[in-house]
Order: structure tokens, then sequence, then C-alpha cells
């Protein structure tokens, strides 16, 4: 049906090509008068699978001289004039785009706070990097944050095992006596807590199994704490990113700066 629809509305014309975009690029093409160089378009309707990925199917007149043919798709060899026009797709309206990015101000604004609250709290969190490593808290201002390098998670992991396994064998060697395994019970309790994944890091126990842990010099890590959240959450990098995409669109910026909100 959309098909078929999408044939009756787009009436053929000369040099008339499809492109799949996103909503807050349609606006900015619309906004600037311009597709930029490298943009995709072909000369059939694009699968309607598109949708599902929150993009829309336009189409413009542009001259074969500014195309370079790639396999069944055509590239803008340059920035190009265009008058694009709404195919087939729902897209939201400017204000409901700005809505969005409104809500993931407010999110990541809120998300921050309570970042703060719990890296004061709990101690202690680990990077969200390719070789993750554990963070102490050691203190703070309202703008910055610094916080001691403790190791790798990797290293720290090997590090607490064998230090289980040498308070395993003190207090098998020495037949049971209370103070040892008292040593062995409270480190083998902490070790089971910080494996438990989908527990949150008790600082308590954390302190326990870094008592036997030698760090000479251990570096400070000082930053901002917005620059801190980015480094040790996931989520927070994710909505930053989608945050950026919207600022880069100029359309958005000029609004914004209406707004007085950019």
């Amino acid at each position: 049906m959309w098909f078929r629809k999408a044939l009756f509305i787009s009436v053929p014309e000369p040099n008339n090509y499809y492109v799949v975009i996103d909503p807050l690029d349609f606006y900015e093409w619309r906004y600037s008068g311009f597709a930029p160089k490298g943009a995709t378009f072909t000369q059939k309707l694009p699968p309607s699978d598109i949708f599902t990925e929150g993009k829309v199917i336009a189409s413009a007149v542009i001259s074969p001289q500014n195309l370079e043919k790639s396999d069944i798709h055509f590239k803008l060899n340059q920035d190009t004039p265009v008058s694009i026009i709404i195919r087939a797709g729902y897209i939201p309206d400017p204000t409901e785009l700005l809505a969005k990015y409104d809500q993931m101000k407010l999110s990541f604004a809120q998300g921050l706070k309570s970042f703060k609250e719990h890296m004061i709290l709990k101690k202690y969190v680990s990077s969200q990097s390719k070789d993750p490593h554990l963070m102490r808290f050691h203190s703070s201002t309202d703008d910055e944050v610094t916080l001691q390098v403790l190791g790798s998670i990797e290293d720290l992991t090997a590090k607490f095992a064998n230090i289980h396994s040498a308070l395993s064998k003190e207090c098998i060697e020495k037949i049971g006596r209370a103070r040892e395994v008292e040593k062995f019970r409270r480190y083998d309790h902490a070790m089971t807590y910080i494996n438990n994944s989908h527990l949150d890091v008790d600082a308590a126990k954390m302190d326990q199994l870094m008592k036997g842990v030698s760090i000479k010099d251990i570096p400070l890590k000082k930053s901002s704490w917005r620059e801190c959240y980015l480094d040790m959450s996931v989520g927070a990098g994710i909505i930053n990113e989608q945050m950026r995409e919207y600022e880069s669109k100029k359309w958005v910026r000029d609004l914004l700066a209406r707004k007085g909100n950019l």
C-alpha cells in the first residue's frame, strides 16, 4: 500500500532520485537548500523496512553531472543545491524533534546528578574502556572530581584471586584457627559479593579486597564531573552522542539560540 501511495504522489520527473534520510538531516537539507557531498541516492523506491529505523523516503531532482554511479546507488560528488520532498514515512515536525532534544538534556543532567551522589557515597567506579580500570573517589568540588586510579580490573581481579588463595591456604595450614578463619571468611564473602555483577559495588567490601593489594604511588586523575560521567557511563556516552548529532545541525543550533538554550 505504501509503495502504491508513494508512486501515486511521486510524479515522475527527469533526474528524480530517492534518498533514505533521517528527519534531522531532512530539515537540514531543507534549511540550507543543499545536500552534502557523499549523500547516496537511488532511482527506485527503497524497501519499507527503513521505516523501523525512524527514517523516511524523500526525493530530489539532481543534475546527473553531480552524481557518481556506485553499484545500484548514486553519490553526490559535491555539495549540491536540492529541493527535497517527502515521499513515504512519518516525519516529526521540528518542535517534536526539539522536544526530544530537551528531554535528552534533562536525562543527561539528572544522570550526572545521580552519578555525583553515587560516586561520593559508593567511592568506587570502573571506567568503561576497552581496558577498564577501577577508580576510587578522592576529593571533589562542585565542578571537578579527583579519583585514584587503582589499576586495571583484569590485574586487580588476578591479585584478589591470589590473595584469596593465600588466605585459604593459611587457614588450612593453621588448622582453622579462629583469626585465620575470620580473615578468610571476610575476604571470601567480599569476593563473592563483588563477583555478582548485578549487585552495586559495596564500598566496605571493596575496601576489604583492596587491603591486601599493595599499590605504590597511586596516580590521581582530575577531570570535570561531566567528563568523568562520560568516561564511566556507557548510557551517558550514548545520550551525549545523540545530543551532539542534534547540535551539529545548523537549523537546530539557530532555533536553540533563539530560545536561549545553546
